[in-house]
């Protein structure tokens, strides 16, 4: 075990818990973020699948809108007034998601540059290499 210290295979300080924490966090932010706007994404696309199939029909034909486990009776003009202002809200939520993603992932880079970590291609952190 002496051995490996004095070779130089443990020549860097190991992190401390509240850095490794730290450290954690931000990932797990960053992760928890592209997950939601991965379902995000999802549902944006079925809402333009669905206006895309309706949009020729007669406007005061008879359709059905499911919300939850609820479903109602409405036009296809209703729906369709619907399906965009949900599409316009999601596609905000989609903005704002995408720079809460750069800030976090920039908070991400100051913490690991901070402490001299550097990521593995294994996905794990070690020291920074020094130039």
């Amino acid at each position: 075990m002496a051995e490996a210290a004095s070779s130089g295979m443990a020549s860097f300080a190991p992190l401390s818990q509240s850095v490794r924490l730290e450290l954690t966090q931000a990932r797990n932010d960053v992760q928890d973020l592209y997950t939601r706007i991965a379902a995000l994404e999802s549902e944006k696309s079925e809402h333009e699948m669905v206006m895309e199939q309706i949009k020729d029909l007669p406007k005061d034909r008879k359709c059905w809108h499911q919300v939850g486990n609820v479903l109602s009776e409405q036009t296809v003009e209703q729906v369709v007034q619907i399906l965009e202002t949900n599409l316009e809200q999601i596609k905000n939520t989609l903005t704002k998601m995408s720079s809460e993603v750069q800030q976090k992932e920039q908070k991400l880079g100051e913490i690991m540059s901070k402490h001299g970590i550097m990521e593995t291609k294994e996905g794990g952190i070690g020291p920074a290499k020094a130039s």
